[in-house]
């Protein structure tokens, strides 16, 4: 498969770039493509939300029902009834991820291919359906919930044990430290999905370029990715209505700045 063959890794050249012009050039480049940009949102929407369709997932899928496991089945409270618990709501989620992230990489790969100006058919949403590795990471994620079962049982233990105010506060100051922490990786990582799937760059290059690429001007970026957060925000606020207006140039926002930082090394497709 052509998408396996990772180019040489490429440095991401000095850039510059201000946030609301990019916004706007976003708009212009948007506007031919609007209607594309929101059919595959609307794609993009429906099979987000196919996991939350358990009814109708149990009547077209019976062998998800066999696939649950009942806390009826275990004699005992405790942690095996809190791992059923929690493979009730993991297993349709699963079941939607097969189809959620590589549609949502489609999106992306429309919006990197409008930019570049290459090709862009709606079809482009289906390019990363047949990834073999896939069933590994859903795996993967089921498997996590023994890892999120106990997580379960550690913050019970936690917050029965805060009965200080000293306890309290630094809970929280630890909780907040965290939060600021992984906020940092995320910006700093923020560049990853594109370089590996729309530039076909290894995995572990990637996060190195992205690391780079993210420190020349981390605060745009940063910005960028709340101004992202708030459209989506909105989307879900408002039945998605708002995406009528702002998933288009939010789309192309993006694929501009990505484009900015890595020019015409960035998408190989």
């Amino acid at each position: 498969m052509g998408w396996l063959k990772y180019q040489t890794a490429f440095n991401a050249s000095p850039y510059q770039f201000q946030v609301f012009e990019l916004w706007r050039e976003a708009i212009k480049l948007a506007t031919p493509f609007w209607l594309r940009l929101l059919l595959a949102d609307i794609i993009l929407i429906v099979v987000m939300h196919l996991p939350f369709w358990m009814p109708l997932l149990g009547k077209w899928f019976p062998f998800l029902e066999a696939l649950r496991i009942h806390p009826a089945i275990f004699n005992t409270p405790g942690f095996f009834a809190n791992f059923a618990t929690l493979s009730k709501l993991l297993l349709p989620f699963l079941f939607g991820l097969f189809v959620i992230v590589p549609v949502y990489l489609g999106v992306n790969l429309l919006a990197f291919r409008i930019v570049y100006q290459r090709p862009a058919p709606i079809t482009i949403l289906s390019h990363y359906l047949s990834l073999f590795w896939w069933s590994n990471i859903v795996t993967l994620f089921f498997l996590s919930g023994i890892i999120l079962v106990p997580c379960i049982y550690a913050l019970q233990f936690l917050f029965a044990h805060a009965s200080t105010p000293g306890f309290i506060a630094q809970f929280y100051l630890g909780l907040l430290a965290t939060l600021f922490f992984f906020g940092y990786i995320v910006v700093m990582l923020s560049l990853v999905i594109g370089l590996v799937f729309a530039a076909r760059v290894a995995p572990i290059d990637a996060i190195k370029m992205s690391w780079k690429a993210v420190k020349q001007n981390f605060w745009k970026i940063f910005a960028m990715l709340i101004l992202l957060y708030m459209v989506r925000s909105i989307g879900y606020r408002t039945w998605y209505a708002s995406d009528l207006l702002l998933m288009p140039p939010s789309a192309i926002a993006w694929a501009l700045m990505y484009k900015k930082i890595f020019s015409a090394h960035g998408l190989v497709e």
